[in-house]
């Protein structure tokens, strides 16, 4: 009996040691035991976030929960330089499940690893947040999940694109150059025997446009457009083409050339016109296309060719005249910013209108003004009326839209035609 006794406590003892055993070893159970698993973006790796895992225990019968918090401040941050990445797990047999957001917490991005490396591609240059949800179910670890997360930060570096609109004009017709992907505070300048061209920033971001103009006086030939960008050259070809103007012979009274046309008012006009051409406001103002500022009959189109009083010299029509009664409203033809607004005498009452990146209407032969120096003008505002003031033959309106000094015939402008509007 004492021995059968003995033997049930050594078999107690035993079970109750083993017990104990089973117990520290299930309560031993942490991290460790997950299987090792890491989420990477380009080779770097992603920081583990949280682990929520069910690891086997006792031949698989019974399972214990091991969950895990990592702190934040360890998060991770990885430098992207293209509009592609590429994400990669261990093991491979894990399933991942991919979510990206952009600083205004948007979701720009949501599914497996192997979508986000087929289809997903970076478009601005900001911080991204990629988080990776990684499930994975092994034979002998257990399964569960584990979260990872890393902060993108994308400065992609894209080639600067070149688009000439038009790489053949006519004499009077204006082409423009696009270009994108400038870096940030970088403003490309351009030089060309054709003519002033002022790049001004458009709303889309790293995009510069300009117009090139050429007007009736434009020799035809082929031009060469020299853009820097930041010490980076280029060349443009642009060729010019022969365009027909209108002959024109009428006579002047000697009492308006000898009021209007004299040396001082020559001066007068240089000096308060011929500093515009240079001014360049860097925002762009206009919106669609642009309106006739006076609709009526058009006595004097652009580019003609005029003799005047028997004269055998002939002058240029840098604009068109619109004859219209005395007092006629005068609409501004889009939004801009008013630059002159005075009386001179060779150009009666005269508004020049910037409209942003140099380009400018001007009016001249007014009745009367009703704006000032400095005024935002809206598109299909008055700004005066018709008058016949200045060296003008009778009521008109005569009408400019230059880049500089070069004037453009503004038919493609009114119609929309113009490649300016592309």
């Amino acid at each position: 009996m004492k021995k059968i006794l003995a033997v049930f406590v050594v078999l107690l003892l035993i079970a109750i040691g083993g017990t104990l055993y089973l117990v520290y070893e299930y309560n031993a159970i942490d991290t460790d035991a997950v299987p090792v698993i890491a989420v990477s973006v380009d080779s770097k790796d992603m920081f583990l976030e949280k682990v929520d895992w069910d690891v086997p225990f006792l031949f698989n019968k019974i399972d214990k929960k091991v969950q895990a918090v990592y702190s934040e401040s360890d998060e991770t941050q990885v430098a992207i330089e293209s509009e592609k990445s590429y994400i990669s797990t261990t093991p491979e047999t894990a399933s991942v499940d991919i979510t990206v957001t952009n600083q205004q917490d948007e979701i720009v991005f949501t599914g497996t690893d192997k979508e986000f490396n087929e289809s997903f591609y970076f478009t601005e240059n900001e911080k991204y947040y990629i988080t990776a949800n990684v499930q994975l179910n092994t034979d002998k670890q257990g399964a569960g999940n584990a979260e990872f997360k890393i902060t993108a930060d994308v400065n992609i570096t894209r080639p600067v694109e070149y688009l000439l609109t038009k790489t053949v004009i006519k004499q009077g017709e204006a082409s423009s150059i696009i270009l994108q992907n400038i870096p940030e505070s970088v403003t490309p300048i351009a030089t060309s025997e054709i003519g002033k061209i002022n790049f001004t920033a458009t709303q889309n971001e790293g995009e510069y446009k300009a117009v090139i103009p050429s007007s009736y006086a434009t020799q035809t030939g082929e031009y060469s457009i020299e853009i820097d960008i930041d010490g980076e050259k280029t060349s443009h070809l642009i060729q010019v083409e022969p365009e027909e103007f209108e002959v024109q012979r009428f006579d002047m009274a000697e009492s308006v050339t000898n009021t209007a046309l004299t040396y001082n008012s020559k001066i007068e006009f240089e000096q308060v016109v011929h500093p515009t051409y240079e001014t360049v406001d860097p925002e762009v103002y206009w919106q669609g296309e642009f309106i006739q500022p006076v609709v009526n009959r058009i006595t004097s189109p652009y580019g003609v060719i005029r003799y005047i009083n028997s004269s055998p010299n002939s002058v240029r029509h840098e604009g068109i005249d619109i004859a219209s009664p005395i007092g006629t409203p005068i609409i501004a033809p889009n939004h801009g910013v008013v630059e002159v607004a005075q009386f001179l005498e060779r150009t009666g009452y005269t508004i020049i209108i910037e409209h942003g990146g140099g380009l400018k209407s001007h009016f001249y032969h007014m009745d009367s003004i009703d704006v000032e120096v400095g005024d935002m003008v809206e598109k299909g505002q008055t700004i005066g009326e018709v008058g016949t003031t200045g060296y003008s033959t009778g009521p008109h309106l005569h009408y400019e839209i230059k880049v500089g000094k070069v004037t453009m015939s503004p038919w493609p402008f009114f119609d929309g035609t113009s490649v300016i509007f592309e």
